[in-house]
């Protein structure tokens, strides 16, 4: 990929122009060249079922609070110095969580880890108390 410093009074630049799309990431522009879809295409399941979790991700991330998305955002500063985005931390772990728990038991644990993680807990030990809580509910 290139980089592209911007010299002239722009901040960013995003959309299409003729066969390149600008991206404005939340820590870059970036810049890639058009794609159609490809209209005779057959979805599969596995891609359906990736698809849907990361909509799932996606709905959940955006009824989070502010402080908690705050709460993702400190934390992916601190720890992959600036490199991702809280949203791209959440994202990683909610998907990476999917694997262990169904959609149900995941957001149980997710409500509870952000109680835990609010109230001054660290992330992994908020993980564990959240999931131990679910687990013996059942």
């Amino acid at each position: 990929m290139s980089k592209i410093d911007f010299k002239f009074p722009l901040d960013s630049v995003s959309g299409k122009i003729g066969d390149l799309v600008f991206c404005d990431g939340p820590l870059r522009t970036y810049v890639r060249v058009y794609v159609p879809p490809d209209p005779n295409r057959i979805i599969n399941e596995n891609e359906k079922r990736v698809r849907g979790n990361f909509t799932r991700a996606v709905s959940l991330w955006r009824t989070l609070t502010p402080n908690y998305k705050e709460l993702y955002k400190k934390f992916a500063y601190q720890t992959t110095k600036n490199k991702k985005t809280g949203w791209n931390v959440f994202l990683e772990d909610y998907l990476g969580w999917l694997h262990t728990y169904n959609v149900q038991q995941l957001n149980e644990i997710f409500i509870k880890f952000f109680e835990y993680w609010a109230s001054g807990e660290k992330k992994e030990q908020a993980w564990e108390k959240a999931m131990e809580e679910v687990r013996s509910q059942k």
